[in-house]
């Protein structure tokens, strides 16, 4: 490790603000000079002090989460909670382009002392997290702050991935909206730790009311304990949110303890699909296939140098797809596409908890890796490893160490 990773580490660790920005501009970055720098950073901020407890603040576009975020941090300022907060913003698919517009919306909490806030685009354009996100909460979750609240881009049934980076998940809606309960259906709002109705005032109090009693209804076990409504304008029902909040929060080690099966040792064990990738020889041509013809949200194309191709992800509901173009003269794509020249299914990623573990359960089976049998960084920033097809009946398997909160990914 270089003595100038150390020397930012420090400075993050200690919550000094300029160390904490140039971590996360340095962890953001896709330049490839700065990837190994970023990975040495967060391996050794894994070393330091526990993580902040991570509240996701997620919900539609126009519900009033960056105005209702800035009255609850100041509740939690004032209840002595050190602060920060990662407001996600979406980027344009078009010109690339961010507002970034979150901290001059909470004008008030950003002046309290100690309190640190940061913009971070989307990236991609698509989804309701950029692609490092997870590693700027590993930065700033590292620093000297109780409560870490995340705020999201707003993309509605996508904001599920934020619940596995989270200790608490709350889901801000506004008033009225029967269509938007309809098309939620149950992902994120069964995920929640609790529901908010916000823009309780004026002309639409009486309509917050009944919509939160809409979604108390629709939900099928935590009911109307896990739904309120409120008003971040008038500040109306925020300090019965803010101390319910704060509960979840100081609960939620023993809580997540709990929801562990204390009779099965999985460690390495295989997680969910995390996504199905798909080599092709012209990554945007196929890609205009599933956006404009399938319909399926798309994300702006990658290159990865590091690992001789070009990526693009098409976001599902319940999984998601990897077009894969070959980048350079020794791809591993073009290979399979002397093969398949029309392209083809190139291998499944599947997440599991330890990517060590996983690679030490899979070796005393008699599974090959593929390389040096270390975990390099994959597309989603997060180690990967290879298990050779010829040991797993012909299927090229990428295990993706999962992101989790307690390890800070």
């Amino acid at each position: 490790m270089s003595g100038q990773i150390e020397i930012l580490a420090e400075g993050v660790l200690a919550g000094d603000r300029r160390s904490l920005a140039r971590a996360l501009t340095l962890v953001e970055s896709e330049r490839g000079v700065d990837r190994d720098a970023a990975r040495a950073l967060i391996e050794r901020l894994r070393e330091g002090s526990g993580p902040a407890t991570r509240i996701g603040i997620t919900g539609p576009p126009g519900a009033g989460k960056s105005t209702l975020i800035e009255q609850l941090g100041l509740r939690f300022v004032e209840a002595g909670k050190r602060v920060c907060v990662l407001a996600v913003d979406p980027t344009s698919s078009r010109t690339g382009g961010s507002i970034l517009g979150d901290k001059t919306r909470m004008t008030e909490l950003a002046r309290k002392a100690g309190v640190f806030i940061r913009p971070s685009p989307t990236g991609d354009g698509s989804g309701a997290l950029s692609g490092r996100t997870r590693e700027a909460l590993t930065v700033l979750g590292s620093g000297p702050f109780d409560y870490l609240l995340l705020e999201t881009a707003g993309s509605g049934q996508a904001d599920t991935e934020v619940a596995n980076l989270v200790d608490v998940l709350v889901l801000v809606l506004a008033p009225g909206g029967g269509d938007e309960l309809q098309g939620m259906k149950r992902g994120i709002r069964e995920l929640a730790d609790l529901i908010v109705v916000n823009k309780a005032d004026g002309e639409t109090r009486q309509l917050a009311r009944s919509t939160a009693s809409d979604y108390a209804r629709s939900l099928p076990a935590a009911g109307r304990d896990a739904v309120v409504s409120c008003s971040a304008l008038e500040g109306t029902g925020l300090d019965e949110l803010a101390r319910r909040i704060a509960d979840l929060a100081d609960s939620a080690p023993a809580r997540q303890a709990g929801e562990q099966a204390p009779d099965r040792d999985a460690s390495g064990a295989i997680g969910r699909l995390n996504h199905v990738a798909l080599a092709t020889a012209d990554v945007e041509q196929a890609a205009a296939f599933y956006r404009d013809v399938l319909g399926a949200e798309v994300s702006e194309p990658k290159p990865l140098p590091e690992h001789g191709v070009t990526t693009v992800f098409v976001r599902l509901p319940n999984t998601a797809l990897e077009l894969l173009e070959p980048l350079g003269e020794e791809s591993p794509i073009s290979g399979f596409l002397k093969r398949a020249t029309s392209g083809g299914m190139h291998h499944i990623c599947c997440e599991v908890d330890d990517i060590l573990a996983a690679r030490d359960r899979v070796r005393e089976q008699g599974v090959r890796i593929l390389g040096d049998g270390e975990p390099s960084i994959g597309a989603h920033g997060l180690p990967v490893l290879f298990l050779h097809p010829k040991d797993c009946f012909g299927v090229l398997i990428e295990l993706e160490e999962r992101a989790s909160v307690g390890s800070g990914e």
